[in-house]
């Protein structure tokens, strides 16, 4: 195991969330709350790993105190995080782009900040502002 696992499951799982809702729209949550569900009371099978939302206590560099998609294994009535795993320096990054998100989300949430992506605006105002020069002065 190692970053076989991120980049074969993990990383692709998380582009096609939106996917899902086109195919047996309540039968995939269902079936993943049932797995959970067994796992978590009869143990996972020796390979088996799973990913559980789980409030990071540091694992993979990623800050602590957010919930964060980790990959676990059950036994005996409880999970375990796999920190085992290797990871590249580009999975690494994009792990802290993730975690950069999900925080900015919780500040948005708690009333800590007002909007999600201020940054995004500003470019996103450049760039209209930029289109509007060309389309007024054509030659």
């Amino acid at each position: 195991m190692g970053s076989e696992w991120l980049c074969s499951e993990f990383v692709p799982s998380l582009g096609s969330m939106s996917s899902w809702g086109h195919h047996c729209l309540g039968m995939a949550p269902a079936h993943a709350i049932a797995t959970v569900l067994r796992y978590w009371y009869q143990d996972s099978p020796p390979k088996e790993v799973l990913s559980l939302g789980v409030i990071s206590e540091g694992q993979f560099e990623l800050p602590e105190g957010i919930v964060f998609s980790m990959p676990v294994r059950f036994r005996n009535g409880t999970w375990r995080a796999i920190t085992e795993l290797e990871m590249s320096t580009k999975n690494q990054e994009y792990l802290q782009i993730l975690a950069l998100d999900l925080i900015r989300e919780k500040e948005v949430a708690l009333g800590e900040a007002i909007e999600l992506y201020p940054q995004r605006r500003g470019k996103r105002e450049r760039s209209d502002a930029d289109l509007l020069s060309i389309a007024s002065n054509p030659g």
